[in-house]
């Protein structure tokens, strides 16, 4: 264990596995959490909060494998840390009091807005890979929350979803705080399918896509009244690189007609946004937190591993027993409509009148099952014709765990009993699980 700061108070804890961290004002006990063991946290004394979530004292929060947080105190604070830590320390260096000053502008905007009866500020957060974006989002709208109001959290990083699984894109009015340990959302969110963990594997699709999310944004928007005014966050990918990157990166600012960007860590972006976008939109160069940590690809692998292990069996891996037992049972050939999205684009000139390139690679492709489909994931579509498949929302999702072509059936994984709803549009992720429950 690594540790750094001040660690002993005058009532130092008689358990030799607690350690005793004593915070200063505006500073921040970072941890992180590499092996099997829990971590457990629990405020002493004084006012502290994670990720924006204000932690209650006395109450111990337990934290597990893959876990990179920081408890941040503005008056300061004792906590007791039980358990072993990879990396554990104090760090003044905080950039927790800009964030919140962004917040106090947002909320003066927010506030404008519930009288004028308008649109809450949209803020989009764009940067490089490991600054820090999803954790900003996560922060801003615990404030917000903190504040009576209920931001819309928008996820359009395929590769990483915090909403719905890896390959999705997630859309979710947070109308109360996360649960800090389980990590689930406190409402029903909206998933939509896009099938890969880079929207370079289909820039048409993927721009489509998020056209399809601010249409549906926009609608829940104009029926709540509360939601309206509160606004709304969107975490990105970390897809800025080449001319297709940054041109998405354009398309999804309008497609919301989004108010604030914040732009973590990459000055040149911000300014080629203040040459590109109106000046209604307000551009911030902001600070990533220095204890942003780089993770591999291994370390990405995993936890994408992990959240889909959680959307099936209720915990991770790292957790200890499955809180959920699920289900197992066969789909005969003949009530399968499994579909995936065309990635191939045609030359304009074999295409059907009328029909663009465009258009060609964002529609639907029948899939014959055969053994190729074992391990992937499959997205339950609300739709029942495959002409509105990539535009519905999901329902949730069923691992391919057998296909036998000489019986024609698929055995697959899923959370609830089966049989699924009937005619049901299956749609095609290049996303896999190993199952090893």
């Amino acid at each position: 264990m690594e540790a750094k700061g001040d660690t002993v108070t005058t009532n130092e804890p008689s358990d030799p596995n607690v350690t005793q961290y004593k915070l200063e004002k505006e500073t921040e006990l970072r941890f992180e959490i590499d092996g099997k063991e829990k971590v457990q946290i629990e405020l002493i004394s004084g006012l502290a909060e994670i990720f924006g979530t204000e932690l209650i004292k006395g109450k111990k929060y337990e934290f597990f494998k893959g876990t990179k947080a920081a408890v941040f105190t503005w008056h300061g604070c004792v906590v007791d840390v039980t358990g072993n830590c990879s990396r554990i320390y104090i760090d003044q260096d905080t950039p927790m009091k800009f964030y919140a000053n962004v917040h106090g502008g947002l909320e003066v905007l927010r506030n404008e807005c519930k009288e004028n009866g308008k649109r809450g500020p949209f803020t989009l957060i764009v940067g490089p890979s490991d600054t820090g974006k999803a954790t900003l989002a996560r922060i801003l709208c615990n404030f917000a929350i903190r504040r009576d109001k209920c931001p819309i959290l928008i996820d359009l990083n395929v590769a990483s979803n915090r909403i719905g699984i890896p390959g999705t894109i997630g859309v979710n009015a947070m109308e109360r705080l996360a649960d800090l340990e389980d990590k689930t959302s406190p409402t029903a969110p909206l998933i939509f399918h896009f099938g890969s963990l880079s929207p370079e594997q289909n820039v048409n699709f993927y721009n489509s896509l998020v056209t399809r999310v601010a249409e549906v944004v926009e609608k829940k928007v104009e029926l709540n009244k509360h939601v309206r005014y509160s606004g709304a966050f969107i975490n990105t990918c970390n897809w800025l690189a080449g001319e297709n990157g940054y041109k998405s990166l354009l398309h999804i600012a309008a497609a919301f007609e989004v108010d604030v960007i914040l732009v973590l860590d990459m000055k040149s972006l911000c300014y080629d946004l203040t040459q590109e976008l109106p000046r209604s939109v307000k551009i911030i160069d902001t600070p990533k937190s220095s204890g942003v940590v780089r993770r591999n690809a291994a370390y990405r692998d995993e936890m994408r591993e992990e959240r889909i292990r959680r959307y099936f069996y209720g915990s991770y891996k790292s957790c200890g027993p499955p809180k959920f037992s699920p289900y197992a049972f066969n789909i005969p050939f003949s009530q399968l409509k499994i579909y995936k999205v065309s990635s191939i684009s045609t030359p304009a000139s074999c295409l059907p009148i009328g029909m663009s390139p465009r258009d060609d690679q964002t529609k639907l492709v029948n899939i014959t099952p055969d053994p190729s489909l074992n391990r992937h994931i499959l997205s339950v579509s609300f739709a029942s014709d495959s002409s509105e498949g990539v535009k519905s929302n999901l329902m949730g999702f069923v691992c391919v765990t057998h296909v036998d072509t000489k019986r024609n059936f698929v055995r697959v994984l899923c959370p609830q009993p089966g049989p699924i709803p009937s005619g049901s549009i299956l749609l095609y992720s290049d996303i896999q699980f190993q199952d090893s429950d």
